[in-house]
């Protein structure tokens, strides 16, 4: 790089940290700054045009929404992260510009989903431990674990992690994970079960899977065709009416609250006494109905 490309490098560089810094910049006193010429500073802004310089009074500034250093690379791979990508039709830096921009996010309202916040310090130590494999010690159910953790994952609003317990891999929900521990012992991970964890999509992760048959009319099929909301969903036969699927899953609550999601427009087919579980919940819950008098 010649000489005069590092003092073009060097200028643009201290030019964009002091806008960001929410700095007010001047022509010519940048000029003066650099021994260059006022018409050498505006090449220079010019430069910068992708950025939304504002011009009040002889000074130079960006908007308050854009101050800070932003890293769009690393707001895209968050954005994935959390798994909200598909809300938005481009994740292109000028459009994630747009989100900090309060003339235009006006146009956008976003509902969130309900979301059941863990104990920041269980969460936080459960990723350490994940990260150095570290076993941990927790009390989960009244129970005392010794659990070897492999991935924190987030399902329908709550968080879990995924480790093994006395060899068999089970799921707890952090929210209920009390006087956790970081043990000072190391575990060396199952390579096989830790790349079945990274490809499976089900946040449940259990050694066992159970088919069900559902039948989904056709209140509910246009969902659940334009959304893969089973990971392992097979679709037996389709008509006007609805559609027959097959799907498979680790807990009967992966498929019970989707059901009860949508009632009465899905049925349970098969296993029967996954049927009758769901029918004892319906009874339970119409018993609460309090009984209005005639």
């Amino acid at each position: 790089m010649s000489n005069e490309h590092d003092k073009l490098a060097i200028r643009l560089a201290q030019i964009l940290q002091r806008l960001t810094n929410g700095e007010f910049i001047e022509l010519a006193n940048l000029a003066e700054e650099f021994n260059v010429s006022t018409r050498t500073i505006q090449r220079d802004l010019q430069r910068l045009s992708f950025l939304p310089l504002e011009y009040h009074n002889g000074k130079y500034s960006l908007p308050s929404y854009m101050l800070g250093i932003i890293n769009f690379e690393n707001l895209r791979d968050f954005l994935i992260l959390c798994g909200v990508k598909d809300l938005f039709p481009d994740l292109q830096s000028k459009n994630l510009a747009d989100f900090f921009n309060p003339d235009l996010n006006k146009a956008l309202l976003i509902t969130p989903n309900k979301f059941a916040k863990p104990a920041s310090q269980v969460f936080q130590n459960t990723q350490i431990a994940i990260l150095e494999k570290k076993k941990l010690n927790f009390i989960y159910k009244d129970k005392e674990r010794e659990v070897e953790p492999y991935k924190l994952v987030h399902h329908l609003g709550i968080w879990y992690f995924l480790g093994t317990e006395q060899e068999k891999i089970k799921s707890f929900r952090l929210s209920e994970i009390k006087n956790l521990t970081i043990l000072n012992q190391d575990f060396k991970p199952n390579a096989k079960l830790q790349k079945e964890i990274d490809e499976n999509k089900f946040n449940f992760l259990s050694a066992d899977k159970i088919e069900v048959h559902l039948w989904i009319d056709s209140y509910a099929m246009p969902y659940f065709l334009n959304q893969k909301i089973f990971n392992h969903q097979k679709i037996l036969s389709q008509e006007k009416e609805g559609m027959e699927v097959l799907v498979e899953v680790c807990y009967d609550e992966e498929v019970l609250r989707i059901v009860q999601q949508w009632m009465p427009h899905i049925i349970i087919l098969t296993p029967n006494d996954l049927n009758q579980k769901l029918q004892s919940r319906i009874e339970e819950f119409l018993k609460l109905i309090p009984k209005t008098s005639q």
